[in-house]
């Protein structure tokens, strides 16, 4: 693979993840003390920055994608490189170094966001890295599901937010227009934060195994533990394997649908 377009997958990924997990960190921080239990937490964090959360984090992608989409075609996500080389042409020895490089990109995002908070991290929870609790600042980092959320409903949503990510996807991509691709980052933009705000209630969601597991292998070295593998039983495989089914069923209900 050519490094520029290595490279260019990598940063584009970190900008995306470094944005939208410091805007949560900035609504946990001003949320977080005097809360009378963990539903209250996950209330605030989950609605009342829901809104403020998705414009950041839309806003992220379409500002990489602007970025380093002629470099690399700003994939971002393995499951966009995957489904790619599978429902169109892109190269199958191309999603290794092109998965590696989103990883490293979201690891070294959460990297950088650690240096930057450890210290509100440690008004938060006493300098004690911990998973679970009120006090837990795991979610800042990775993708968890609501208190009430099963094991069902996290799949059922990843499944359905990763579809419909790359149903529409496509249909983007279909167009050739010059002035429609111009506004395309715009509206990949638009999209990954409609899918957050209005689907993505339950599980947060991922739609990215990168987004999540970059940041969870951070956390697990940066003294969190290998709990951030086992917390809600072992709810780290949802958001890293379901969203490849979902984004397959996406991809295959376009080509039926609507290719031509």
């Amino acid at each position: 693979m050519d490094s520029e377009e290595e490279r260019g997958q990598e940063s584009e990924t970190e900008t995306v993840i470094d944005l939208s997990l410091g805007s949560t960190h900035e609504g946990y921080k001003s949320h977080s003390s005097g809360l009378p239990s963990r539903w209250n937490m996950w209330r605030l964090k989950r609605v009342g920055f829901k809104t403020e959360l998705v414009i950041i984090l839309g806003s992220a992608v379409t500002l990489s994608i602007y970025i380093t989409g002629d470099i690399s075609g700003a994939h971002l996500n393995p499951v966009v490189t995957v489904v790619l080389a599978v429902f169109r042409k892109f190269p199958p020895k191309k999603i290794v170094t092109y998965a590696i490089a989103q990883f490293v990109g979201a690891f070294t995002a959460a990297a950088i966001l650690y240096l930057n908070v450890a210290a509100d991290l440690d008004l938060i929870d006493g300098g004690h890295r911990v998973v679970t609790g009120q006090n837990a600042t795991l979610k800042i980092f990775t993708t968890i599901p609501l208190p009430a959320v099963d094991t069902f409903a996290a799949i059922s949503s990843e499944i359905v937010c990763s579809a419909v990510l790359l149903f529409v996807t496509f249909g983007l991509m279909h167009q050739s227009d010059p002035g429609h691709r111009t506004i395309q980052p715009i509206l990949v933009g638009m999209l990954v934060a409609l899918i957050s705000l209005g689907m993505g209630v339950n599980t947060g969601p991922s739609m990215n195994p990168a987004r999540d597991l970059g940041p969870r292998t951070f956390t697990a070295l940066a003294g969190w533990g290998t709990g951030v593998f086992t917390v809600n039983h072992y709810y780290f495989w949802i958001p890293n394997i379901i969203p490849f089914i979902g984004g397959a069923i996406g991809a295959c209900l376009y080509d039926i649908f609507l290719s031509i």
